[in-house]
C-alpha cells in the first residue's frame, strides 16, 4: 500500500517522517526483527511515549486523537496477543516449539530446518536462559520503557539474537519472549488494539473490503488489517470519510 494515505490518515506530514535503514526482510526471517528493533530505537531516542508496529497493509479506523488517548489512559501498558509454547491447541509440529527448538535456513525460497527426517540424531535447541517461550501477534503496541528493556537487553545477550537468528518466523516469539519472562511481564494486555478477521483453517487474513465497514465502525480497536489498495480501493477511501474525518479528492 502506498506510504503517503497512511501518513495522511495518521495526521503525518513530511517533517514528522523518518526513513530509516533497509533490512533484507525474506518472509520469516530475523531481517523483520532487525528492523522492527531499527526502528523501536529511533522512536525510543526520539523520546517517543509508545511505539506501533504497523505493516503497510494496517490502516487506522480511529481518529489518531482517540488512539494518542487511549494510551495515555494506558498507564504504561503494553498491548500484545500471545500464547505460551508448547500450545495444546497448536497440533503440528510440537505443539508450535518447532519454530524455536530446530535451527532454520532459508536458501531462496525454499526453508530447511534441522534436525529434520534427514538429521534424526542432532539435539534440539534449548531456549537460552532457561526461559518459558511465548509465541503471538507481531502486530502490538509497547511503551517506551517496554521498547529499551527489549533493546538493552538483546545489547546484553548476544546468545539470545544468535538463537533467535536460525527461528522460524522470530518476529511472532522474540519481543513476547523477552517480555513474558521479565519484570515487566505483569503490565502485557492480552489484545493489540487491531481489527483482523481470520477464517477457520485460514493461514492468512481476510482481506477487508467495503462489506466489513459496519463491522469496522463498531469495533473497539484502534487499527485494522489487512488491506489490499489494489484490489479494495475504495475501503480506504470510505474509511477516511465515514470514520476519520478527512476529505478524500474528487
Amino acid at each position: 500500500m502506498p506510504l503517503a494515505p497512511f501518513i495522511r490518515a495518521l495526521g503525518g506530514g513530511a517533517g514528522q517522517v523518518s526513513m530509516l535503514a533497509r533490512h533484507r526482510s525474506r518472509w520469516g526471517t530475523y531481517g523483520i526483527v532487525s528492523a522492527t528493533l531499527g526502528g523501536m530505537r529511533a522512536a525510543v531516542d526520539a523520546g517517543c511515549d509508545y511505539v506501533l508496529v504497523v505493516s503497510g497493509q494496517d490502516y487506522p479506523i480511529k481518529p489518531v486523537g482517540a488512539l494518542r488517548e487511549h494510551l495515555s489512559e494506558a498507564s504504561g501498558a503494553a498491548f500484545m496477543l500471545y500464547f505460551g509454547l508448547p500450545n495444546p491447541d497448536w497440533t503440528v509440529r510440537d505443539e508450535g516449539l518447532w519454530r524455536l527448538n530446530r535451527r532454520h535456513y532459508r536458501f531462496g525460497r525454499w526453508g530447511v530446518h534441522v534436525p529434520n527426517r534427514w538429521t534424526p540424531f542432532v539435539p534440539l535447541r534449548e531456549m537460552p536462559k532457561g526461559q518459558r517461550p511465548f509465541a503471538g501477534s507481531n502486530w502490538w503496541s509497547l511503551p517506551s520503557d517496554c521498547a529499551r528493556y527489549v533493546l538493552d537487553f538483546l545489547a546484553e545477550n548476544p546468545d539470545y539474537v544468535r538463537f533467535y537468528r536460525r527461528a522460524a518466523l522470530p518476529a511472532e516469539s522474540l519481543f513476547h519472549t523477552i517480555l513474558l519472562n521479565s519484570p515487566l511481564r505483569e503490565r502485557v494486555v492480552f489484545n493489540d488494539l487491531r481489527y483482523i478477521v481470520w477464517r477457520p483453517g485460514a493461514s492468512h487474513p481476510e482481506t477487508l473490503d467495503e462489506s466489513h465497514l459496519p463491522t469496522l465502525e463498531r469495533t473497539p480497536a484502534f487499527l485494522a488489517r489487512k488491506f489490499d489498495a489494489a484490489r479494495h480501493p475504495r475501503v480506504l477511501d470510505l474509511i477516511d470519510e465515514r470514520m476519520l474525518g478527512l476529505l478524500t479528492a474528487a
